[in-house]
């Protein structure tokens, strides 16, 4: 399988996870979360994660494993990568790290 087909493919899978999703939550189940929190939050989602939490879990991956992966690239030491790397740490680090807690 070549890497088009498996592009392919994962695009047609986010494609139906995408539909499946929208219908369940909009004429399936109730979610509460965020400001539609009640502090009732039904068994099967879960338990309740304070929302700083939540968000610096959320909002990790796009600076941490950004960084992984790009280090794992030929030219992760070049100039204009770095430059591009610089951009999207600060943003992301101030957003997962430092926002939450102000």
């Amino acid at each position: 399988m070549t890497a088009a087909d498996w592009h392919q493919l994962l695009l047609i899978g986010f494609g139906v996870a995408s539909v499946a999703v929208f219908v369940t939550l909009r004429w399936g189940t109730k979610t509460a979360y965020g400001r539609h929190d009640t502090g009732q939050s039904a068994w099967w989602w879960g338990p309740r994660v304070p929302t700083r939490a939540a968000w610096v879990l959320m909002e990790m991956p796009a600076s941490l494993a950004f960084a992984a992966f790009f280090f794992l690239g030929d030219r992760a030491l070049e100039a204009a990568p770095l430059v591009f790397l610089a951009l999207w740490q600060a943003h992301y680090l101030q957003r997962s790290f430092i926002y939450p807690f102000r």
